[in-house]
């Protein structure tokens, strides 16, 4: 606590790119990345955050003032800020398409849950989390796709209300359903009902086992489909909600490649607010994917890092290090040549190149950049070093 100094922007947006960066090289502890034995060094990190400063942010990072918080406060007010700063976000840069779904996520937590901070209109859990989700998406015309957890009849019928269609599977012991599905069925029989005041519809089949499911939109009769190497015919409702379900899940395990969440911690605002930076790294390479850019997760990565320690890094001292050749500050650094200094032998002494030896041409050179700790040849080779990524 004594070393404590205030933090910057810039210092926070570092604090940040470490995350990343661990998500993307995963170590054991925090001291690893820091450590200068060759077989476990990361140079990446002597660009960002000393260990003691990354050290001192992790213990006593906050996002409110929790001496203004009233004795019982919401959950989530610990972590507000960020919380809303980045949904609001997360909204006003993407705009669901027609289908969309809500499903559970992972996030290794044992704490207060998200139901503490939701409405008191509705009776159910599950139906609050839906409300509270699709707060400003009613009204539009979106299909809901849901599973069993949260489907249930007062649910459709509200969101009917609102221009909102669900699709879904439902358990047949769900309370307020108008229609019995209880009967029992042989292997491939289907049996499609309806309401008659509301036109929802509930399908019930027998595959290996009872599937029960309700849905707003979809109209009764069934398909073929593919199904390991056979074509089987399955209820329309069942192949829709196949088809658009999932996404939650999907996105999970893209994300969990690359985690940055402990597993571990007291602070449990600390590991939602690792969840929230990573939710929105994937959210940025799904928008860079709509207009174009299309690239692995890792590649997205690798260059949103990149350009995190390009813009916020800092230069290591000279008496500790010198900036190695790979470094990303070498294209924003300032540059300038010198001669390499004579020797006993030589007294125009001169190194190799170092873009020219990477194309396989031996070359000499009389210049070098000190702090790079390169030998370069005046032109072309000097600019192409320190404006090319790749070069």
């Amino acid at each position: 606590m004594r070393r404590w100094l205030s933090v910057t922007v810039s210092e926070l947006r570092q604090y940040i790119a470490i995350f990343l960066y661990q998500g993307v090289l995963w170590k054991p502890m925090y001291e690893m990345y820091y450590t200068t034995n060759s077989l476990f060094a990361s140079a990446g990190i002597k660009w960002l955050l000393s260990y003691n400063k990354f050290k001192l942010i992790d213990k006593f990072i906050h996002f409110v003032d929790s001496t203004t918080l009233p004795d019982k406060h919401p959950v989530l007010s610990k972590i507000s800020t960020v919380w809303d700063y980045l949904t609001k976000k997360f909204q006003e840069v993407y705009t669901p398409t027609q289908n969309i779904s809500i499903d559970e996520s992972l996030l290794l937590w044992e704490g207060p849950e998200l139901t503490n901070t939701l409405s008191s209109d509705y009776r159910y859990v599950a139906t609050k989390i839906v409300m509270f989700f699709m707060d400003g998406l009613l009204n539009q015309g979106y299909k809901l796709y849901i599973d069993n957890w949260y489907s249930s009849y007062k649910l459709s019928s509200v969101l009917l209300l609102r221009s909102t269609d669900t699709i879904g599977t439902i358990r047949k012991n769900r309370k307020g359903l108008l229609i019995s599905i209880h009967e029992k069925l042989k292997k491939n029989e289907r049996k499609f009902l309806c309401e008659e005041k509301t036109n929802i519809m509930i399908t019930h089949c027998k595959d290996k086992k009872d599937v029960n499911a309700m849905s707003t939109c979809t109209v009764h009769g069934a398909k073929n489909v593919l199904r390991a190497g056979k074509e089987k015919l399955v209820p329309l409702v069942i192949d829709d909600y196949n088809q658009n379900m999932g996404g939650v899940d999907r996105s999970d395990k893209m994300m969990t490649s690359y985690e940055v969440e402990k597993k571990k911690g007291k602070k449990w605002y600390k590991k939602v607010f690792t969840h929230l930076i990573n939710q929105a790294a994937f959210n940025t390479q799904i928008i860079c994917k709509k207009i174009g850019r299309n690239m692995t997760s890792l590649n997205f990565r690798t260059i949103l890092i990149t350009s995190m320690i390009q813009r916020y890094g800092q230069q290591p001292k000279q008496s500790h290090s010198r900036l190695l050749a790979n470094s990303p500050l070498r294209l924003i650094d300032r540059h300038f040549p010198s001669y390499v200094p004579a020797s006993e032998k030589k007294n125009n002494a001169q190194r190799k190149c170092v873009v020219s030896c990477k194309h396989k041409i031996r070359k000499d050179s009389r210049y070098e950049r000190v702090e790079c700790d390169v030998g370069l040849c005046a032109a072309p080779c000097f600019m192409t070093f320190h404006t090319k990524t790749e070069y």
